[in-house]
């Protein structure tokens, strides 16, 4: 039947035909839908030599090994595993005046474009993305993926969410056999419910998720990879938020662990968790995540006692009358509002601050909570990057040997995102990231850091906020772990 239809080129998809229902079979249908995806793959590689969806294009540093270690070098049994994280920045977030340099270049229908290359170029086998509009998931980021060798998962939590979380994987490499999807806002299982821990103290709409990628034709004790990825609060006084929300997502994937290696926290699958934390190496959060056992002291205690007292109007970004399960919301004073916004700390970052006791008490239960986990991260890039790029690794004000930067906006730029890798923790006195050896590590995980994204320090960046045509297409720079994984 489809020979019949002279009149096109043999790859072109026809746009409008009019047929007989009789005619228009499923068979026809899947002519049409794969000359379509033809004419799509031509146009993008026509796009991929435009120079207007070009970027700047960083190299994969090589992480130094002695020439002597038989641990992953020679062994053949192993399989290479390229990660990436990436905010994306969310299409539906973007407004002109925070962007005042950017142009054209916050169009979608260029971003798209430009963001398309850069995967295709870095050529990662698993890729974590923040910022990823609802809009655009079933009609652009799935179709285009799956151009490239993808197949993915998106969450977005509360259904009001514009935008959520995803995970990408190369469908010839993994397949996806499980799943825990974790809306940020849940209440935390407790035997009581104490100090404000319990339940969120204000709806954040944030969303985690977690998958079980199983190697194909791969033979060995490791059967795969979990990765998870996550974006966390972002208000300037959500530290507290924050901690309780690591507490969450390490809670669901310790029992995501347990299960996928039946009851036992061996090593059959390496567990991994990327994304936006909104937070920096000297933040709780990432302290909260790194440290164990956890103690906040100092300005790390006082910015949570803070966090712990700022009270969230019920009009937070003009978005939450609607969502809130109390109808008397919709119906808020205006006195009352402004009676909140007074009595605020106006300082998110504190060196100190006079807590009273209920506030210390939420302190001191959210720092019990996460010390009753048995499960710890390093950041795999606060591991191993000061052997490739010790020009841009921060060690001053506990910094832990991380890159200066991820993120670049109008007002602040700084280091937010990160890839872990999530370990037993046997509840001994341990000390964080920057003070493990990167030989010991990798002997104990039997896996290897073959190389890191450069990132570039601040003063390398373009003096102007991104994205920017032919630079980057998001507020946020990507980063890649290349990892060797014993099997």
């Amino acid at each position: 039947m489809y020979e019949d239809h002279t009149e096109l080129e043999k790859n072109e998809a026809p746009k409008h035909i009019k047929l007989p229902k009789e005619e228009i079979t499923p068979e026809f249908i899947a002519w049409v839908r794969e000359r379509r995806a033809i004419e799509r793959r031509e146009r993008q590689r026509q796009l991929r030599f435009d120079p207007k969806y070009d970027f700047i294009k960083r190299e994969l540093l090589e992480v130094p090994h002695p020439t002597d270690e038989e641990l992953l070098l020679n062994d053949k049994n192993s399989v290479n595993i390229k990660i990436m994280t990436y905010n994306i920045l969310a299409q539906s977030l973007i407004r002109r005046e925070l962007f005042p340099e950017s142009h054209d270049a916050i169009r979608w229908s260029n971003r798209s474009r430009t963001f398309i290359n850069l995967f295709r170029f870095y050529d990662s086998d698993v890729i974590c993305m923040q910022e990823v509009d609802i809009q655009q998931w079933d009609k652009f980021w799935v179709p285009q993926m799956h151009d490239l060798g993808y197949e993915g998962r998106f969450f977005r939590g509360a259904r009001t969410k514009v935008h959520g979380v995803a995970i990408f994987w190369k469908f010839d490499m993994f397949d996806c056999v499980n799943k825990v999807e974790i809306d940020l806002d849940n209440e935390i299982e407790l035997p009581r419910e104490i100090y404000g821990v319990s339940k969120t103290r204000t709806k954040t709409r944030n969303a985690a998720l977690i998958l079980a990628l199983q190697f194909k034709h791969k033979e060995g004790k490791r059967k795969g990879i979990l990765i998870g990825t996550t974006h966390l609060f972002w208000h300037p006084f959500g530290t507290f938020e924050r901690v309780r929300q690591l507490y969450l997502i390490l809670e669901n994937y310790r029992k995501f662990i347990v299960r996928m290696n039946s009851n036992t926290i061996e090593t059959t699958w390496l567990p991994f968790l990327a994304g936006d934390f909104n937070s920096q190496p000297s933040d709780p959060p990432y302290l909260a995540l790194t440290s164990k056992p956890i103690n906040f002291k100092g300005r790390q205690r006082a910015i949570l006692e803070c966090s712990a007292t700022y009270r969230y109007s019920k009009r937070r970004n003009g978005a939450l009358q609607h969502e809130s399960d109390d109808e008397s919301d919709e119906n808020v004073d205006d006195k009352e509002e402004d009676c909140i916004i007074q009595l605020n700390p106006t300082d998110s970052r504190p060196e100190i601050f006079d807590a009273n006791d209920e506030q210390r008490r939420s302190v001191d239960e959210l720092e019990s909570i996460h010390n009753s986990l048995d499960i710890k991260a390093t950041s795999l890039y606060g591991l191993g990057y000061r052997f490739v790029h010790p020009a841009n690794t921060v060690f001053e004000n506990m910094h832990n040997g991380e890159p200066e930067m991820s993120q670049s906006a109008i007002n602040w730029t700084g280091l937010l995102d990160y890839i872990f890798y999530i370990e037993k923790w046997d509840g001994s006195i341990s000390s964080n990231t920057s003070d493990i050896g990167i030989h010991h590590f990798e002997e104990k995980n039997l896996f290897r850091i073959n190389a890191l994204l450069r990132m570039p320090r601040k003063d390398e960046m373009p003096n102007h906020v991104q994205p920017h045509m032919s630079e980057f297409p998001s507020d946020h720079l990507s980063m890649i772990c290349d990892l060797q994984i014993k099997l």
